[in-house]
């Protein structure tokens, strides 16, 4: 519905912004764009900023589901980000059905 698109508006923005900003890099692998961290240290600052009391793989499972469920299908580069993230937070994972899907991706992020 509106809510749905305005947060993909609101995340496409954040993510062009990311990429102006050389944080977030889009690379053509295979034929295949890619999103990812320009550089592991940024990753690493998200972390270290993140609030006192919120454990990095709850962050990274959020995160990771939040972005998947706005634009995986709809921007198959985002792919790899989301994976990468799902796969810090998997022990987290308590659904059968959401490690199934992740296995899934990632079998997709690797072709």
């Amino acid at each position: 519905g509106s809510d749905d698109s305005s947060t993909r508006r609101r995340f496409e923005r954040i993510l062009e912004t990311a990429e102006a900003e050389s944080m977030l890099l889009r690379t053509n692998n295979n034929n295949k764009n890619e999103l990812c961290f320009m550089h592991d240290r940024i990753q690493q600052c998200l972390y270290e900023m993140t609030p006192d009391g919120v454990p990095r793989q709850r962050l990274c499972l959020t995160i990771g589901r939040e972005l998947q469920s706005l634009a995986v299908d709809e921007d198959p580069s985002l792919t790899f980000l989301v994976v990468d993230l799902l796969n810090n937070g998997q022990e987290l994972i308590d659904s059968r059905n959401e490690v199934l899907s992740l296995v899934l991706l990632n079998q997709r992020a690797s072709k």
